[in-house]
């Protein structure tokens, strides 16, 4: 428009956002924690979301990323690290159908999401079997729609994050 209006969404601050071209659609997380999907459109206009996801109890919504089929894959972590899980927001006619699923060892909260190609990369904070905690990377193989935690033994924290005595340890 010749004048631009202002839209004023208060607590709507975006925190962590992606989008997905192909279907113009613009996925957020605001301030107040509310998870909000939007048509390119609607978010312009400043327009009500098609969709709305509040995350579940005692936990935060920490990252989003949209893979090439247009399904959105949610972080969630809580205060402790058991119970987190990974959500899958599908498009359904006009919104989403939520899944979740328990594919994080018991003790973990992530706190970034990548997906792309069929798999999905998960990053944050987890304990080791002696209790340690320290940043973990997951990966996980996305087949017909259902993620499965590929195990790497430990490997990335044991020779990334923590490395035992007589190894090198790589500088970041």
């Amino acid at each position: 428009p010749s004048t631009p209006a202002y839209l004023r969404f208060d607590n709507r601050l975006v925190r962590k956002w992606a989008k997905h071209e192909t279907s113009e659609r613009l996925a957020t997380i605001a301030n107040d924690g509310i998870l909000r999907l939007y048509t390119y459109a609607a978010y312009v206009a400043g327009d009500a979301p098609i969709a709305e996801y509040a995350p579940s109890a005692d936990r935060t919504l920490s990252d989003i990323s949209f893979d090439e089929d247009g399904n959105l894959w949610v972080a969630e972590r809580g205060t402790g690290t058991a119970s987190n899980v990974l959500w899958k927001l599908a498009p359904s006619e006009s919104s989403y159908a939520k899944t979740t699923f328990d594919v994080y060892p018991t003790q973990f909260s992530a706190l970034q999401i990548h997906s792309a190609a069929g798999w999905i990369a998960v990053g944050g904070r987890g304990y080791d079997a002696q209790g340690n905690s320290g940043s973990e990377v997951h990966l996980l193989s996305v087949t017909n729609g259902i993620p499965q935690r590929i195990s790497d033994a430990g490997f990335l924290r044991k020779y990334h994050f923590y490395v035992p005595v007589g190894y090198a340890q790589p500088y970041y």
